[in-house]
């Protein structure tokens, strides 16, 4: 979850359309993983007890203060890796994970907050359980996905425990208000070996969800982001985020055929300085 959610943060804020202003998109990216998150080992901030958490922010009472800019994520970084250009609002650390301080309620707050400047926010949740006893799921994803028009994208292994959990728990998102066309579902780090073909989960899934594809398990994967890089420089992984971005938005520079042209490109030897470059800030 966390690095399909990295993915789509990084492939936004390079790909979409600037504002009418001219200006480079605003993209905000909430771990909401409150007892475990992960988002600030994955952007390697060798600096980040400079920045606030969701929990520093509670004990201010300010939704603002827990949105943390791209510039500031990556003045964090380690000066050798690429900057970042999408902003964040990071877990709770360690000891911090309180769920009488940092409550549904405030999490939605700034949820609310993000939604009210930038021009697009993505969520990484918690796992959906049977039970959600962390309030996070029925009190903050499911309104907001069904009241706010926004969209879902489930992620599965090919593993049994994996598509079994997806099958039974995508639903939900149905029984809460949100459409089928506001659902999507892919297949991440994909076994060759695994006896689960990615059709007989579309077939699931029908009229649930949208089947996006299949990103397969790869060295690179594992390297690229062991090495504090964005996910999306993976190229199977940077298609499938274009491909639920341009479901969304229909823009031409989400248009994820840009990687097919690249895949011609790589395979007939040509340079690619014609191709898709991704904006600079």
């Amino acid at each position: 979850k966390s690095t399909t959610s990295m993915a789509l943060a990084a492939e936004a804020s390079e790909h979409m359309e600037p504002r009418p202003d001219g200006q480079p998109p605003v993209i905000v990216l909430v771990d909401m993983n409150r007892g475990q998150g992960d988002l600030r080992r994955y952007l390697r901030l060798s600096n980040d007890k400079t920045l606030f958490t969701i929990y520093d922010a509670a004990l201010r009472n300010s939704p603002r203060a827990a949105i943390i800019r791209n510039d500031d994520i990556t003045a964090a970084r380690h000066k050798s890796l690429p900057p970042v250009n999408f902003g964040a609002v990071f877990a709770p650390r360690p000891g911090q994970a309180d769920p009488t301080m940092v409550t549904t309620d405030f999490y939605r707050a700034v949820i609310n907050e993000a939604r009210s400047f930038a021009d697009l926010v993505i969520v990484d949740t918690q796992i959906i359980e049977d039970q959600d006893t962390s309030g996070l799921i029925d009190n903050v994803v499911f309104p907001l996905v069904a009241s706010k028009g926004g969209f879902a994208l489930a992620v599965t292994d090919t593993s049994m425990p994996g598509v079994t959990n997806t099958r039974v728990n995508a639903p939900k998102f149905i029984n809460y208000g949100v459409r089928p066309d506001q659902m999507m579902l892919y297949v991440n780090r994909a076994e060759s070996t695994s006896a689960l073909e990615a059709e007989q989960l579309e077939r699931a899934v029908h009229g649930i969800a949208q089947m996006m594809g299949v990103v397969p398990a790869t060295d690179e994967m594992v390297a690229t982001v062991e090495s504090g890089h964005l996910p999306n420089e993976v190229p199977e992984m940077g298609e499938m985020a274009s491909k639920v971005l341009y479901r969304i938005f229909g823009t031409e520079g989400l248009n994820p055929d840009r990687y097919a042209k690249k895949a011609r490109q790589k395979k007939s030897g040509g340079t690619g300085l014609l191709g898709f470059l991704g904006r600079k800030k």
